[in-house]
């Protein structure tokens, strides 16, 4: 079951607000292991932001992740209502999260580590489905941003 203290709703689109300074140290500590420069944040997706097309589209490159899972939560489809989406996607609906009732509930899906400007090209992104950006727990016990229909 998601309770308040394991999720962080994103104010606007300012990646790693100040209510959590605690991820940001450990996002750079990752990122400095992995011989990348600047802060490596995790994305939990469940949709299309999984697909090779969109990844290509919208960082200008193919992505590299790992199964994880967001428990307490439900996965529903919602139709795409802009038809420029639906041919990019190649789909007519949307995948969605929202929290369950029943706490073995999980949505399975994919942690990518992105960099601060590829969050911002993901929230233009979701911005056409009318999803916001909020700060979860996941099975591994990462800390990940994920989408959910605002």
């Amino acid at each position: 079951m998601c309770s308040a203290s394991s999720v962080l709703v994103c104010p606007g689109t300012y990646p790693l607000d100040g209510a959590d300074t605690s991820i940001r140290a450990t996002m750079g500590r990752l990122s400095k292991m992995n011989g990348m420069s600047g802060t490596t944040i995790l994305l939990f997706t469940y949709g299309t932001l999984r697909y090779k097309n969109v990844q290509i589209a919208n960082f200008g490159r193919e992505l590299t992740g790992r199964d994880d899972a967001l428990p307490g939560y439900t996965r529903r489809l919602e139709p795409v209502v802009d038809p420029k989406i639906a041919a990019l996607i190649g789909e007519s609906e949307y995948a969605n999260v929202e929290p369950s009732s029943v706490p073995e509930d999980a949505v399975a899906g994919t942690v990518f580590e992105i960099t601060e400007q590829e969050l911002a090209a993901a929230d233009k992104y979701e911005e056409a489905a009318e999803y916001r950006r909020i700060l979860v727990t996941l099975r591994s016990g990462d800390r990940a941003w994920v989408y959910v229909r605002a």
